[in-house]
C-alpha cells in the first residue's frame, strides 16, 4: 500500500498535477499603493445630490408621522422643517 502511495505522489510531482498546490503556496501581492484617480464633479450636480439626500432624510423621518388625515403636530417637533422635493426645481426631473 505504501508503495502505491508513494507511485501516486511522484506521479503527481512529475505531470503537474500538483502545481494548483504549489499556486497557492505562493503569497498574494499587495495591491497598487496609488490612491484612486478622483474626477472632479459639477458643482450642481453635487448640489443636486445634497438635497435628493436630505429630502430622502426628511421624507423618512415624517413617514412616521403620516396619518390619514395628514402629519401629527410632533413631526415638526422631531423633524425640523420639512425638505421640499427639489426634482424639477432644481434637480433635473430625470434623477
Amino acid at each position: 500500500m505504501r508503495t502505491a502511495t508513494l507511485f501516486l505522489v511522484a506521479a503527481c510531482a512529475l505531470t503537474g498535477a500538483g502545481g494548483a498546490f504549489a499556486q497557492a503556496a505562493q503569497p498574494l501581492q499587495a495591491p497598487d499603493p496609488s490612491p484612486p484617480i478622483v474626477l472632479p464633479q459639477d458643482p450642481q450636480q453635487a448640489r443636486c445630490e445634497r438635497l435628493l439626500r436630505e429630502f430622502a432624510v426628511s421624507s423618512a423621518c415624517y413617514a412616521r408621522f403620516r396619518t390619514v388625515k395628514g402629519v401629527k403636530g410632533e413631526a415638526f417637533d422631531r423633524c425640523g422643517p420639512p425638505v421640499a422635493d427639489p426634482r424639477g426645481t432644481v434637480c433635473p426631473l430625470g434623477r
